[in-house]
């Protein structure tokens, strides 16, 4: 029996369907593209370690010989945030001189640390790299009674574990001769090479503009 020939010719509904489908596919494209990528940065923004910086010698305390820690926090850093409320909590240590060096005005964040008894000093980002090397923070700093470099990175494994912040183990490993291994730090970036993740990561908001 012969083959009934197919007809190939499409029905109007089925370029209707098509088209249809087309559509959905280049808005679902395009709704990731505006929503999935911004995300992406942000989270590599956080998840992903600042450089360490090179270990530059520190200030000498006035009070004398003793040694040094400087907490560097970001303003407007959700990281720094978390650390500025532990930090609040307990205080500055006797052990050493100890004060927080705060990368641009965070009112709030200020006013916590001084009503706990930190010395809080508001700096610029060229500043604060020119000072300690840091590209961002939260950074921890300990130096020695003569300034030399005691230890340089992180306060813990991962930002958002307050119960897991080591800042005070590691300051008094450093000050009882231990050279602990610097943990990373993930935060927020102020220097330059982090300007356009900043500027993608923070659009739409208009409490802040880029450094």
């Amino acid at each position: 029996m012969p083959k009934r020939a197919t007809n190939s010719i499409p029905t109007p509904g089925s370029e209707r369907t098509s088209f249809r489908g087309t559509i959905a596919l280049a808005w679902f494209a395009g709704w990731f593209l505006a929503i999935g990528v911004p995300m992406t940065l942000l989270a590599a923004k956080h998840w992903s370690p600042l450089p360490q910086p090179e270990h530059r010698t520190g200030p000498r305390p006035v009070s004398g010989a003793r040694w040094t820690a400087v907490h560097v926090l970001v303003s407007e850093c959700g990281c720094s945030r978390r650390l500025a409320k532990h930090l609040a909590r307990r205080g500055p240590s006797d052990a050493v001189v100890e004060s927080v060096l705060l990368v641009e005005p965070d009112p709030a964040v200020e006013s916590s640390l001084t009503g706990a008894g930190w010395t809080v000093r508001v700096t610029t980002p060229e500043e604060a790299s020119r000072e300690t090397g840091a590209e961002g923070g939260p950074f921890l700093f300990v130096f020695g009674p003569d300034g030399s470099p005691g230890y340089a990175g992180g306060h813990g494994p991962r930002p958002g574990a307050p119960d897991a912040w080591r800042d005070a183990d590691l300051i008094a490993d450093v000050v009882a001769g231990r050279r602990p291994e610097a943990l990373p730090v993930y935060g927020c970036g102020v220097s330059t090479r982090f300007s356009a993740t900043r500027r993608l990561t923070t659009l739409g908001s208009p409490s802040k503009s880029p450094r």
